[in-house]
């Protein structure tokens, strides 16, 4: 198992330090306190191209700040007040424009106490998460940094676009964390957290991608450890008394070509061991799920609807557990009626390919060509792909 480490080596002295556009933030507080401890661990590319089961050790946070902070105990401290853990964190961010992994404006991320995942909102919605993420992004910016840590800094929760005044009870909340997350997206040290990338999107209220676990140790440490992933995937059709046949849909790299009528589509999702999962939509393209079996055993069956021709579309099984790891599993598949050779365009080429197997037996070396799915290849299956040539798959 692959472990990345990000740490920020023992400072000299202090430092200024910056803020970038899509920047994630540790963000710590207290209930009891008058100060918060905010450390900037950089871009989220990391989390999202982290391998199943891989591990990122996020050690910028300094023992030392904390104890000065907090109290020596502060990871077990409780607040007399409340009667509950006094110290409580979170791991946030937001891009407001396009860049890195996030090709939208406005995708956000978060920490989360729950299993579940946080819903996505509209791209206005968003906008106006993504502008106080910045607010404290730029806040935080030009300060100078702990003796101990160069990309953190202690700030009076009180101060204005403080990490604190945007959590439950700051003047910047709304009453939850950054007038988004409710109730909040905190947790207490000893906590599992689960962390969210949350992209805008046209039907508010779809799940947000779970990127995997957080775990806060007592020396300050994080441990993120990513989710599993699928091992192969396929598009499955019947195609009459031929038999069923199935078009791969690589989990990494190109994306598999599906060239046969819809709009209903079956994929089958493979794991290397046995999975959960909660629940299955598509986040990506036009179509629905209709239906989404087998969680509880290696292969989830996802039944697709109302997929239109000439789109790429992704399909997301949410809170995947595997026993060990558990996050969101995306498989994207390449719809193009007719693109029997599945290059990506239907051509020429196509027509002929399908003209040479007219009569022929559907098998396994040419049921691509059985356009309808009928179980036999005709006259019109040509047809069929004459009428979709120079369409192509969009970028």
């Amino acid at each position: 198992m692959a472990c990345l480490v990000l740490t920020a080596s023992q400072a000299v002295a202090q430092v200024t330090v910056h803020y970038n556009d899509g920047d994630l933030f540790l963000g710590f507080r207290s209930t009891d306190g008058t100060q918060d401890y905010l450390v900037n661990i950089g871009q989220p590319d990391q989390f999202v191209n982290a391998p199943s089961g891989g591990t990122i050790l996020i050690t910028n946070p300094s023992s030392t700040d904390l104890s000065t902070v907090f109290g020596a105990d502060w990871y077990t401290r409780i607040d007399p007040n409340t009667g509950r853990n006094a110290v409580l964190w979170a791991l946030v961010g937001g891009r407001i424009f396009a860049g890195g992994v996030d090709t939208v404006d406005n995708t956000l991320y978060s920490s989360n106490p729950s299993d579940g995942t946080w819903p996505r909102r509209s791209n206005s919605s968003q906008a106006g998460t993504t502008s106080l993420t910045d607010a404290q992004g730029t806040t935080f910016d030009g300060n100078l940094s702990t003796p101990n840590c160069p990309t953190c800094i202690i700030q009076a929760d009180g101060s204005a676009n403080s990490y604190a005044s945007f959590q439950p009870g700051g003047p910047n909340s709304g009453g939850i964390s950054y007038q988004t997350w409710n109730p909040y997206n905190e947790g207490t040290p000893a906590m599992t957290l689960t962390f969210d990338r949350i992209l805008p999107s046209s039907t508010p209220g779809l799940p947000s991608q779970l990127l995997g676990r957080l775990t806060l140790t007592d020396n300050g440490t994080v441990l993120f450890t990513a989710g599993p992933i699928a091992q192969s995937a396929f598009s499955r059709k019947t195609h009459g008394a031929a038999g069923t046949f199935d078009i791969p849909l690589p989990v990494t790299g190109n994306v598999g070509i599906e060239c046969r009528i819809g709009p209903t589509y079956q994929m089958i999702i493979n794991f290397a061991t046995t999975v959960t999962a909660q629940s299955a939509s598509v986040t990506s393209g036009t179509g629905m799920v209709s239906s989404f079996t087998g969680s509880g055993t290696s292969q989830i069956t996802v039944n697709l609807t109302g997929v239109t021709d000439q789109q790429r579309i992704t399909i997301t099984l949410h809170a995947v557990n595997d026993g060990t790891h558990m996050g969101d599993v995306p498989i994207s598949m390449g719809v193009l009626i007719g693109d029997v050779n599945g290059n990506g365009a239907v051509s020429a080429a196509d027509v002929a390919l399908t003209k040479s197997q007219v009569g022929g037996t559907v098998g396994a070396g040419n049921f691509r060509e059985d356009v309808n799915v009928n179980g036999t290849i005709s006259s019109t299956d040509v047809a069929l792909v004459k009428s979709d040539v120079g369409h192509a798959l969009p970028p």
